[in-house]
């Protein structure tokens, strides 16, 4: 086995209750926020108010997994990995709530019973026609036409040059109108 880092050995101090080491372990955990902001810039397309969720969620996830640090690396950097992973699992989260079915969405009470249904319709289609696409180019799609995203808006969110989202946009648009024809309206179109 590995040598312990010896930051191990004032996490087990802290998680024992000493004094010292649990000082230790808040001033280790105060560089958090700082993490965040460099790492939500990296990335971009975060809010101030996103920075502060995340790095409030990666705390919290330090502490409640202190006793699962081994000591197999400095401390600092098993807690960077977590705020690593926090803020990839909230950019996940933000790209699913985008990509929440139009049926959820409030509609608009001058709509009339049947132009809801339609508009749900168009919608339960758009998303069929993402799910058979797949992939990044059905995520582009996804957040323009159900997120209500410009391109420039899906490049931070997905942090890819605008140019790569107009081609996967179009590329999926192509991909759609080729299912399209493929359809004889009776039946759904081949995956």
């Amino acid at each position: 086995m590995a040598a312990r880092h010896p930051d191990h050995e004032r996490v087990v101090a802290a998680n024992e209750g000493d004094t010292a080491a649990i000082d230790w372990v808040t001033e280790r955990l105060r560089q958090v926020p700082r993490w965040m902001a460099q790492l939500a810039r990296r990335t971009g397309g975060w809010t101030s108010h996103d920075v502060e969720d995340a790095a409030a969620e990666a705390v919290r996830a330090a502490l409640t997994s202190l006793a699962r640090y081994h000591g197999l690396a400095p401390f600092d950097s098993w807690l960077y990995t977590i705020c690593t992973n926090t803020l990839r699992s909230q950019a996940r989260r933000r790209r699913l709530r985008a990509a929440l079915p139009l049926a959820t969405e409030v509609v608009d009470p001058g709509h009339t019973p049947a132009t809801a249904a339609a508009a749900a319709e168009v919608a339960a289609a758009l998303r069929g026609g993402c799910d058979a696409i797949g992939g990044a180019e059905a995520e582009v799609l996804r957040l323009r036409y159900m997120g209500g995203l410009d391109f420039r808006d899906i490049s931070a969110r997905l942090g890819i040059p605008m140019a790569a989202v107009r081609t996967r946009h179009y590329r999926a648009l192509a991909k759609l109108k080729q299912r399209l024809e493929a359809w004889d309206g009776e039946q759904e179109p081949a995956p």
